[in-house]
């Protein structure tokens, strides 16, 4: 895993290149240790790094947590300022899904979304955790 500050910078690089959508990987050592203030600092940092300049994107890895680890890692990507949540880089035995028991609905003021579409303003308070990258997911109930 590289450090906060190589992630920062780097995701500022991109950025001033011309970038406008940045995704990282959260910490899954650190979120599975329950270093929360570490894993919402390492996202809050690349978000401060990029500003409003572009979108940032938490990749959970949903296949190595559990759901109460799923459901913490979407709370502390969006205190962190994260625009978006995935669930899988597809790299992990079992990927993306959306039967992942996981899959969890959870009240928020963030702008999150998941990994398949972005909320409107008007649905943003209800945030998803567990959508297949590139599918579409349930229709969100009404706040």
């Amino acid at each position: 895993n590289s450090t906060s500050p190589a992630k920062a910078f780097e995701a500022e690089e991109l950025v001033q290149l011309g970038a406008t959508e940045i995704d990282m990987v959260i910490n899954i050592g650190e979120l599975l240790s329950g270093n929360f203030d570490y894993v919402q600092q390492d996202i809050a940092a690349v978000r401060g790094a990029i500003g409003d300049d572009a979108l940032l994107k938490v990749i959970l890895e949903n296949h190595y947590l559990s759901p109460e680890q799923i459901v913490k890692g979407c709370q502390l990507a969006e205190a962190a300022g994260a625009d978006y949540v995935k669930t899988s880089t597809g790299f992990a035995e079992t990927g993306a899904t959306v039967h992942f028991p996981g899959n969890q609905v959870m009240e928020g003021e963030g702008n999150l979304a998941p990994a398949a579409g972005a909320f409107t303003p008007a649905q943003r308070s209800r945030i998803v955790c567990g959508y297949q990258v590139g599918h579409a997911g349930p229709a969100l109930e009404s706040a």
